[in-house]
């Protein structure tokens, strides 16, 4: 078997991120990049030879991305680092979900049309958002939701799936989620407007367990917003 380009990209992915350091780093620019070698040096408490040294493996791999910051005024400008916007399936070995899943969506757009595929998609989101809520309150023995638990709950079931989330309170008592990698980003390039419809579904599906809240879509991934937001709004 001949391996293509995107192969051998993805097996000095699996390499670079079998370096604990490293996948460290790639956590950090995730949820805090784009960071310059001295920020990430206070972060990892790693000296800045050592991080010129996994910085040069992960652009190698494709997974990290390198520009220089604009300056107005003299001097040497910056280096930092970005999170690549390129997409790897950590399995190994590689399965084929994604092309089943983006070959699937093109039918059905195609043989039904958009707006039936959002339809589907809410369908969808609704009942996994139903699934995930009473398996978590089965293993925790939760018989009465409040925030506290379920950010807690949600947080780490979010973490599970690679999402790299984060939840907080804002002053009105809303509840900001957001999303640092869209787990679904591939196949949300074919019709954004219709995973996003899935996406507010299933966050509209686990917030009932709190009562009454409205569920405002904001940044997206997609668009080129560094997170996807969605405000849970107390009504």
């Amino acid at each position: 078997m001949f391996s293509t380009n995107s192969n051998l990209k993805d097996e000095e992915a699996y390499k670079a991120l079998s370096i604990k350091p490293r996948r460290f780093i790639l956590d950090l620019l995730v949820t805090c990049g784009p960071l310059d070698l001295d920020e990430l040096s206070r972060k990892t408490n790693l000296k800045t030879i050592t991080l010129r040294h996994h910085m040069r493996i992960l652009e190698n791999a494709g997974l990290v991305e390198s520009f220089l910051e604009e300056r107005g005024s003299p001097g040497r400008p910056k280096q930092y680092y970005k999170i690549a916007n390129r997409y790897m399936n950590l399995g190994f070995p590689q399965r084929q979900y994604q092309l089943l899943a983006q070959l699937l969506l093109e039918s059905l757009i195609d043989k039904k049309g958009e707006k039936y595929a959002a339809t589907l998609l809410r369908e969808i989101g609704e009942k996994m958002g139903e699934n995930m809520m009473r398996n978590l309150s089965l293993q925790h023995r939760i018989q009465q939701w409040n925030e506290e638990k379920f950010c807690t709950h949600v947080l780490s079931e979010l973490e599970k799936m690679g999402c790299y989330p984060s939840i907080t309170r804002t002053p009105e008592g809303d509840l900001v989620i957001k999303i640092f990698n869209c787990i679904f980003y591939e196949i949300s390039k074919l019709s954004p407007k219709t995973l996003c419809e899935g996406h507010a579904a299933y966050f509209r599906s686990i917030s009932r367990c709190l009562g009454n809240y409205d569920v405002k879509l904001e940044d997206c991934i997609i668009d080129g917003d560094r997170c996807c937001t969605t405000v849970l709004k107390k009504l």
